[in-house]
C-alpha cells in the first residue's frame, strides 16, 4: 500500500468510496475544488492502482482541517485511516502549522474512537452541524 498525494485520475474512485461510506455524501465537484485548491493535503492510500482510501484537508492560515476522510468498506479496519491521518498531520506540522481540527458526526462511534485513538481530543459539541441536524463533536490535535 502507497499513501501519495491525489491525482485528477483518482477522483472518481473517491467520490465513489464517499458515496458507499456516508449517507449524505460530499458531491463530486467538491472534490475536484479541494484538488485544485489543496492537492498537498489530499492524500489516497491505493495499493495496485486502486484507491483503497482517502483523507482531505484544507491547510488554513493558523491550523490545518481534516475535511473528509473514507476508507473503502471492503478495506476497513485494517489501521488505513489511521495512516492517513498520521501522514495528514505530519505534512501539516511540516507546513507550520500547530494543530489541526475536525468535526464528526456524534453518532459516529468509529470515527470518534479512531481519532481519539490517534491523539485527538473532544473540544465542544456544534449544534445541528450537518443537514439533517445532527450534531457533530469538534476535535483537535496538537501537532509537536
Amino acid at each position: 500500500m502507497i499513501i501519495r498525494q491525489v491525482t485528477e485520475d483518482d477522483l472518481s474512485q473517491v467520490a465513489h468510496i464517499e458515496e458507499v461510506s456516508f449517507q449524505n455524501p460530499y458531491p463530486a465537484d467538491i472534490f475536484t475544488f479541494l484538488f485544485e485548491k489543496y492537492r498537498e493535503t489530499f492524500l489516497v492510500i491505493e495499493q495496485g492502482g486502486t484507491v483503497l482510501g482517502y483523507i482531505t484537508g484544507i491547510d488554513s492560515w493558523r491550523e490545518g482541517h481534516i475535511v473528509s476522510l473514507a476508507i473503502h468498506p471492503a478495506w476497513r479496519n485494517k489501521g488505513i485511516a489511521a495512516q492517513l491521518v498520521e501522514e495528514i498531520c505530519m505534512i501539516l506540522k511540516e507546513k507550520g502549522k500547530k494543530r489541526v481540527k475536525l468535526e464528526v458526526r456524534i453518532s459516529n462511534e468509529a470515527a470518534l474512537n479512531l481519532y481519539k485513538k490517534v491523539g485527538f481530543e473532544e473540544q465542544k459539541i456544534v449544534q445541528n452541524y450537518y443537514e439533517n441536524g445532527e450534531d457533530a463533536v469538534l476535535m483537535k490535535r496538537r501537532l509537536q
